[in-house]
């Protein structure tokens, strides 16, 4: 019994260690510069330059606007285990991701690698889990569509289109 007591000790110690380690980081791409720490006092602008300083199991705060790569040119991408949020206030005091509308929208059809999407992940055989929440992606404009051929069915452009019914609960 003790050596079970002993053994559950040491796991718990071991995961506030690492939970006491994982760090936070915090983007605006009104109010955040790249030169700044990535506190809430001093957000970053971009959201590739916060995943490019976090480190595996930090998580990313991030508040509206529109995220896609550095310099608004190309994709985002991936590659460690992190937590993104979405949705936040300007000075991140509060969440709600229809006021507060984070989003990844490419900004013309040249930012966008067709193999790739707005967003690339590629972790490799890391272990741990990955959360992104809050976020709205839409391909605008840069989907490409052809005018007679692999065009789905009843679809006009390649923009978000909010049906009326519920265009009212988005505003």
């Amino acid at each position: 019994m003790r050596r079970l007591a002993s053994t559950l000790r040491l796991i718990f110690v071991a995961f506030s260690f690492a939970s006491a380690n994982a760090a936070e980081y915090y983007v605006s791409k009104d109010t955040g510069n790249n030169k700044n720490d990535g506190s809430k006092a001093s957000p970053f602008k971009n959201l590739q330059k916060a995943i490019d300083v976090a480190q595996d199991g930090d998580t990313i705060y991030v508040a509206a606007g529109n995220y896609c790569g550095m310099m608004d040119r190309g994709i985002i991408t991936l590659d460690k285990t992190l937590t993104i949020l979405g949705g936040y206030s300007p000075d991140f005091s509060t969440r709600d991701i229809l006021t507060h509308r984070s989003t990844i929208i490419p900004v013309s059809k040249a930012d966008v690698n067709r193999d790739k999407g707005v967003i690339f992940v590629d972790q490799g055989e890391k272990k741990g889990k990955t959360v992104i929440d809050g976020f709205i992606f839409d391909h605008a404009d840069t989907n490409n569509y052809h005018a007679t051929e692999a065009k789905p069915a009843g679809v006009e452009t390649g923009l978000l289109m909010i049906p009326p019914t519920i265009a009212h609960y988005l505003s």
